[in-house]
């Protein structure tokens, strides 16, 4: 359901790229997750929504919070997939 800039390839942008991948893992690393599989793309990668749970965090949506942080964009296109995206 989102996008974020690429650190490689034809369509890199390194330095935002770079700021994404911090901020992802300032939210998730040495944290508990959970993951729920919406499907496949047409590389076979899985496609998939990642929650931020544990004692003291209600679940947090990892996909929404990159968007609303500016680091990741909404794909419209796919946003049907992703309930909180509607």
């Amino acid at each position: 359901c989102i996008d974020a800039p690429e650190l490689t390839g034809p369509r890199a942008d390194p330095g935002p790229a770079k700021a994404a991948r911090n901020h992802l893992r300032r939210m998730v690393v040495g944290k508990q997750v959970s993951i729920r599989r919406i499907s496949k793309d047409r590389y076979g990668r899985t496609v998939a929504e990642l929650f931020l749970a544990g004692p003291y965090i209600t679940r947090r949506n990892v996909q929404r919070e990159m968007v609303a942080s500016g680091h990741a964009v909404l794909i419209p296109k796919y946003a049907k997939q992703c309930p909180w995206a509607r």
